[in-house]
C-alpha cells in the first residue's frame, strides 16, 4: 500500500533547506552526508508539527499525514528508541515558538507539494476501501459517516483539480498512469489482508494501521475542505 514514503525523505530535505547554519549544525541534529539520520528526522518532524498545529501554521490532515508517516518510519523500533526521541523532541518544542526558522523554513518549502505529491495517497486508500464490497471493520469503526459516497464523490472532484492545475504526484507519473498503480497495489494489500493470507507481504496490524491512518487523513481533510465551508454558509 503506497502512502507516500518516498516523501517522507524529501519532508527532511526540505527541513534542511529551510533551515540557518546554526541549526543545521547543531549537535541535537547532527547530519550524515547532510541529512539527519532516522532519530533526528523523526524529532525534527515532531517539533514542526507540534509548532505548526500550536501556531495553526499547518492544517489538521497536514499533521496528521505527516505525523502517519513518522509512526511508519518508525515500525519496529523498541520503545527505549522511541522514549529517546520523544524525550528529544519534548526539548526541541520547548525552546521553538511560531517564529523559529526551521518550522517556518520547512512549512514553507514543503506546503506545495503536500496536496500533490502527499494527500493523493492517502484519499486513494480511502476510495479504494469505501468502494469495496465488503470493508474491514477498522475502515468503519473510524469512518466520519457510514454513507461514503459523498466523501468518495469530493475525492475524486480533489483528484481532477490537482490534474488540472498540473500538480505532479509522487513518482513524476501521469495522474491516470498514478491512480491506477497506486488503486491496485491497494486493492492487492487490502485482498491478502481480508482473506487473511498468512505470507501478504504485510502483517494485518499494520494494514489495520495505513486503513485507520488513511481514514483520518481523510476525515481531517474532508471536514476541514467541505463541513466547515458548509457550516460558515
Amino acid at each position: 500500500m503506497v502512502l507516500n514514503f518516498g516523501f517522507f525523505r524529501q519532508l527532511i530535505a526540505a527541513a534542511l533547506l529551510g533551515c540557518t547554519a546554526a541549526l543545521i549544525n547543531g549537535p541535537s541534529f547532527a547530519q550524515n552526508n547532510g541529512l539527519p539520520n532516522r532519530d533526528q528526522s523523526v524529532v525534527l518532524l515532531q517539533t514542526i508539527t507540534t509548532i505548526g498545529a500550536e501556531c495553526d501554521l499547518l492544517a489538521p490532515w497536514e499533521v496528521a499525514a505527516i505525523r502517519a508517516m513518522m509512526e511508519q518510519e518508525m515500525s519496529g523500533w523498541p520503545l527505549d528508541r522511541r522514549h529517546a526521541a520523544a524525550d528529544e523532541a519534548h526539548k526541541k518544542i520547548a525552546e521553538a515558538d511560531c517564529d523559529t526558522p526551521v518550522v517556518t523554513g520547512w512549512i514553507d518549502g514543503s506546503k506545495p507539494n503536500m496536496q500533490g505529491e502527499m494527500l493523493p495517497g492517502f484519499l486513494l486508500t480511502y476510495k479504494t476501501i469505501a468502494e469495496m464490497d465488503e470493508r474491514p471493520l477498522v475502515f468503519t469503526m473510524n469512518a466520519v459517516t457510514l454513507d461514503t459516497r459523498p466523501v468518495v464523490s469530493a475525492i475524486d472532484a480533489k483528484l481532477a483539480v490537482l490534474q488540472a492545475e498540473g500538480a505532479t504526484p509522487e513518482g513524476g507519473k501521469p495522474w491516470p498512469d498514478y491512480i491506477s498503480r497506486t488503486t491496485d497495489q491497494i486493492n492487492t494489500v487490502m485482498k491478502a489482508y481480508m482473506d487473511d493470507e498468512t505470507e501478504a507481504r504485510m502483517k494485518p496490524d499494520e494494514v489495520a494501521a495505513l486503513i485507520a491512518q488513511a481514514v483520518m487523513v481523510t476525515n481531517l481533510w474532508y471536514e476541514g475542505t467541505y463541513l466547515q465551508v458548509e457550516d460558515g454558509e
